[in-house]
Parts: C-alpha cells; structure tokens; sequence
C-alpha cells in the first residue's frame, strides 16, 4: 500500500470505508466535490495518515487500514 492511496473517508463526524461512502454520499469523482449533510466537504483518509485511535467504518463497522499513534501527554 503506497502512502498516498486512500482509504476511506471523514464526513458527518464519522470515518467511512470506500463503499460505505459511495453508499451514503455518492461514488468519488475527481471533478464532484462530495458533500456531507452540514454542507463540509468529504475529506479522503490516506494510507499515511495518522490517527490517535482506530478509526471505524459508520456503516459496516469494518476498520479502517490507518496508522494509530500513540500520543504521550506532558505532566
């Protein structure tokens, strides 16, 4: 997996995989901004992006292949 690839997606306060995108918001297109319900754009989730926990598909419940990091919090 190359670090640009995407997969899934960020809408409505949720993590989404691919399908269940297309599913609820429509098929990706380079030309079509997607837009969520609030009207915020859907922001693609990169293979090289980091999360602080694991992100959840709000559909199918199936995680998403990011990478988690561990945050250490100052005393």
């Amino acid at each position: 997996m190359k670090a640009c690839d995407v997969v899934g997606y960020t809408a409505d306060g949720e993590a989404w995989c691919p399908a269940g995108t297309a599913a609820r918001y429509g098929p990706a297109h380079p030309t079509r901004d997607q837009r969520d319900r609030d009207g915020n754009a859907v922001h693609p989730v990169f293979a090289a992006d980091e999360w602080t926990y694991e992100p959840v598909c709000g559909a199918c419940g199936a995680s998403l292949p990011a990478r988690v990091v561990h945050v250490r919090r100052s005393r």
